[in-house]
Protein backbone atom coordinates (compact mmCIF):
# COMPACT_ATOMS: atom_id res chain seq x y z
CA UNK A 1 0.00 0.00 0.00
CA UNK A 2 2.84 2.43 0.86
CA UNK A 3 4.56 1.55 -2.37
CA UNK A 4 1.42 2.48 -4.33
CA UNK A 5 1.21 5.90 -2.65
CA UNK A 6 4.93 6.43 -3.12
CA UNK A 7 4.70 5.68 -6.85
CA UNK A 8 1.66 7.93 -7.20
CA UNK A 9 3.52 10.80 -5.50
CA UNK A 10 6.59 10.20 -7.66
CA UNK A 11 4.50 10.27 -10.85
CA UNK A 12 2.89 13.54 -9.75
CA UNK A 13 6.23 15.18 -8.97
CA UNK A 14 7.79 14.08 -12.26
CA UNK A 15 4.93 15.70 -14.18
CA UNK A 16 5.31 19.08 -12.47
CA UNK A 17 7.94 20.45 -14.86
CA UNK A 18 6.89 18.58 -17.98
CA UNK A 19 5.85 20.55 -21.08
CA UNK A 20 2.58 19.88 -22.84
CA UNK A 21 2.51 17.29 -25.65
CA UNK A 22 2.54 19.95 -28.36
CA UNK A 23 5.75 21.48 -26.95
CA UNK A 24 7.51 18.22 -26.02
CA UNK A 25 11.05 17.99 -27.39
CA UNK A 26 11.55 21.75 -27.76
CA UNK A 27 14.52 23.14 -25.85
CA UNK A 28 13.30 25.79 -23.37
CA UNK A 29 14.64 29.26 -22.70
CA UNK A 30 14.73 29.95 -18.96
CA UNK A 31 13.93 33.48 -17.82
CA UNK A 32 13.20 35.11 -14.48
CA UNK A 33 10.64 37.92 -14.26
CA UNK A 34 9.67 39.42 -10.93
CA UNK A 35 9.18 36.51 -8.51
CA UNK A 36 8.62 33.89 -11.22
CA UNK A 37 11.00 31.70 -13.20
CA UNK A 38 9.65 30.44 -16.53
CA UNK A 39 10.70 27.95 -19.16
CA UNK A 40 9.52 29.29 -22.53
CA UNK A 41 8.93 26.99 -25.51
CA UNK A 42 7.67 28.14 -28.91
CA UNK A 43 6.16 26.24 -31.80
CA UNK A 44 4.84 28.42 -34.60
CA UNK A 45 2.62 31.16 -33.22
CA UNK A 46 1.98 29.33 -29.93
CA UNK A 47 4.13 29.57 -26.83
CA UNK A 48 4.10 27.71 -23.55
CA UNK A 49 5.40 29.38 -20.40
CA UNK A 50 5.92 26.86 -17.61
CA UNK A 51 6.51 28.44 -14.18
CA UNK A 52 9.10 26.25 -12.47
CA UNK A 53 9.66 27.92 -9.12
CA UNK A 54 7.63 27.48 -5.95
CA UNK A 55 5.43 30.36 -4.80
CA UNK A 56 2.81 30.42 -2.10
CA UNK A 57 -0.67 30.96 -3.60
CA UNK A 58 0.28 33.05 -6.64
CA UNK A 59 -2.55 34.96 -8.27
CA UNK A 60 -3.09 34.14 -11.93
CA UNK A 61 -3.34 37.81 -12.93
CA UNK A 62 0.12 38.65 -11.61
CA UNK A 63 1.71 35.45 -12.93
CA UNK A 64 0.02 35.97 -16.33
CA UNK A 65 1.44 39.50 -16.54
CA UNK A 66 4.92 38.18 -15.72
CA UNK A 67 4.54 35.35 -18.25
CA UNK A 68 3.36 37.74 -20.97
CA UNK A 69 6.37 39.97 -20.37
CA UNK A 70 8.74 36.97 -20.39
CA UNK A 71 7.24 35.57 -23.60
CA UNK A 72 7.48 38.92 -25.39
CA UNK A 73 11.11 39.35 -24.30
CA UNK A 74 12.13 35.86 -25.43
CA UNK A 75 10.22 35.71 -28.73
CA UNK A 76 10.27 39.35 -29.79
CA UNK A 77 6.57 39.00 -30.70
CA UNK A 78 3.39 40.49 -29.21
CA UNK A 79 1.15 38.24 -27.09
CA UNK A 80 -2.46 38.44 -28.29
CA UNK A 81 -4.09 35.82 -26.04
CA UNK A 82 -3.24 33.97 -22.82
CA UNK A 83 -4.85 30.80 -21.46
CA UNK A 84 -3.93 28.57 -18.55
CA UNK A 85 -3.30 28.66 -14.85
CA UNK A 86 -0.59 29.92 -12.48
CA UNK A 87 1.82 27.13 -13.49
CA UNK A 88 1.30 26.43 -17.21
CA UNK A 89 0.36 29.27 -19.53
CA UNK A 90 -0.21 29.00 -23.27
CA UNK A 91 -0.08 32.16 -25.36
CA UNK A 92 -0.87 33.05 -28.96
CA UNK A 93 1.59 35.35 -30.70
CA UNK A 94 1.45 37.95 -33.43
CA UNK A 95 4.85 38.51 -35.00
CA UNK A 96 5.76 41.27 -37.44
CA UNK A 97 7.47 38.75 -39.67
CA UNK A 98 7.00 35.01 -40.09
CA UNK A 99 9.38 32.84 -38.07
CA UNK A 100 10.52 35.71 -35.87
CA UNK A 101 11.99 34.25 -32.70
CA UNK A 102 14.88 35.58 -30.75
CA UNK A 103 17.44 32.85 -30.11
CA UNK A 104 18.85 33.34 -26.63
CA UNK A 105 21.75 31.04 -25.91
CA UNK A 106 22.79 32.29 -22.47
CA UNK A 107 20.95 32.33 -19.16
CA UNK A 108 20.66 35.99 -18.33
CA UNK A 109 17.94 35.63 -15.72
CA UNK A 110 19.97 37.22 -12.89
CA UNK A 111 20.55 40.48 -14.78
CA UNK A 112 17.05 40.44 -16.23
CA UNK A 113 15.34 39.86 -12.87
CA UNK A 114 17.11 42.85 -11.35
CA UNK A 115 15.81 45.06 -14.16
CA UNK A 116 12.24 43.75 -13.94
CA UNK A 117 11.94 43.51 -10.15
CA UNK A 118 10.69 47.08 -9.95
CA UNK A 119 8.04 46.40 -12.61
CA UNK A 120 6.52 43.41 -10.84
CA UNK A 121 7.13 44.10 -7.14
CA UNK A 122 4.01 44.11 -5.00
Amino acid sequence: MRLRYGLLLLAFLIGCETPGRYFHGIEPVRIEVGKSVFEIRQRGNLVEALRINARYAPRLGKVADEAKYAIEQVTGCRVTRILGDAVMITAKLRCKRQGAIRKIETDYSKDFSMKTEALFSS
